[in-house]
């Protein structure tokens, strides 16, 4: 059984050696447990050093040029469509994300494929937060292009309910990140409620999240510093170039309580990162699911997010505020922190959501999910 997998970012070639993301990596290696043969058909990416070797056996990886280049729309439209029917026409199951997608889907449909939607997160929301002006307004259309395909799938995977009503779906469905929460244990536990009990007022408040855009509100969470004294200070995880939002907190005179940590693998590494975290923010203007809100959870760590997206689903409404909302993100801090008793709950409360994203029940979903798939495809 193969599968024909369509993604719009994340992969590349380097030195004749194909490269793709950590999160797509793990993903991958998920898949490749049902299928024999995974041919991959990603948007050609720039290569960072964060990124991981695909060296799965029985997976192979295509890339196509961008889609929306207003010099080469339709030569790219061919090559794209092309490399689109190639890898369908090979495999039992397509499976896409992204704008590619919409074409996969119409193509899977015509040639009697099994078509598979994986919904992570709103690319209208992306595209309208962090587009240029011609991206913002058209946003519109990759988005409804995606509602189009979701709408008539066979089968979607949604990372939260958030999705499901966003892009609903005649087809079979399943809610299902494929985020995993560390292993959570007394000794964790322990461990949290020693930091929380032994806090000696310098309050760390920890972000993970690329630092080129503002998807993450990393701006948000800097400006919020500046209505909170000295004992607070900000420190954030995260690959790209971090000058402008260093600008901003020169700008506020806050930049001596902002540290730019760069990057760790995944992990041991981040998990210790986070043991040393007192609060963890995500004011995220968009998300899917957060992969790091859950890893920071898992890790006991009190969080305060922004009201959008999977947050809802994983943090209490008392801890969320409205997107961009600076001035409420710093009072929510101030009330955590100010309360022993608050920290405690929050990190008991946030150690039991992520225990919903253990491994054991992860997979059992998945696997429920693609027999399901592999049995309609015979």
């Amino acid at each position: 059984m193969d599968l024909c997998y369509i993604i719009d970012k994340g992969f590349t070639k380097h030195k004749n050696k194909f490269y793709c993301n950590a999160i797509d990596l793990k993903l991958l290696m998920r898949f490749k447990e049902y299928f024999d043969n995974i041919i991959v058909i990603g948007r050609e990416s720039e290569y960072t050093n964060s990124f991981k070797e695909v060296d799965i056996p029985g997976v192979y990886v295509k890339l196509t040029p961008t889609l929306f280049s207003p010099k080469n729309i339709l030569r790219n439209y061919g090559e794209i469509n092309k490399t689109l029917l190639d890898g369908i026409q090979k495999c039992d199951v397509v499976m896409y994300k992204g704008i590619n997608g919409y074409f996969a889907n119409k193509m899977a449909k015509r040639l009697n494929k099994i078509s598979v939607g994986y919904i992570g997160g709103s690319t209208y929301d992306t595209l309208v937060n962090i587009g240029s002006p011609l991206k913002k307004g058209f946003a519109w259309v990759p988005d409804l292009m995606i509602k189009k395909s979701v709408k008539n799938s066979d089968f979607v995977q949604y990372v939260t309910n958030y999705l499901l009503e966003r892009y609903p779906t005649n087809g079979e469905y399943i809610i299902c990140s494929s985020v995993l929460a560390p292993s959570i244990n007394d000794e964790i536990r322990l461990k949290r409620m020693e930091k929380i009990n032994n806090n000696n007022n310098l309050i760390n408040l920890g972000l993970i999240g690329y630092v080129e855009n503002n998807i993450k509100g990393i701006d948000t969470a800097i400006k919020a510093l500046k209505y909170l004294d000295n004992n607070y200070q900000l420190k954030v995880l995260g690959r790209g170039d971090y000058e402008w939002l260093l600008n901003i907190a020169k700008e506020l005179g806050v930049e001596d309580r902002v540290e730019f940590c760069g990057t760790l693998p995944g992990g041991k590494d981040v998990w210790n990162w986070l043991d040393d975290i007192d609060i963890y923010i995500q004011p995220s203007i968009t998300e899917g699911l957060p992969r790091a809100t859950v890893e920071a959870m898992g890790r006991g760590c009190p969080v305060i997010a922004a009201d959008t997206g999977g947050l809802k689903d994983l943090i209490d409404s008392k801890w969320r505020h409205k997107p961009k909302d600076y001035k409420a993100l710093a009072k929510l801090i101030l009330e955590l922190s100010s309360s022993e008793e608050k920290m405690v709950i929050s990190s008991n409360e946030n150690m039991d959501m992520a225990s919903n994203f253990d491994e054991r029940i992860i997979k059992e979903k998945y696997d429920e999910f693609f027999n399901r798939i592999i049995l309609n495809t015979k």
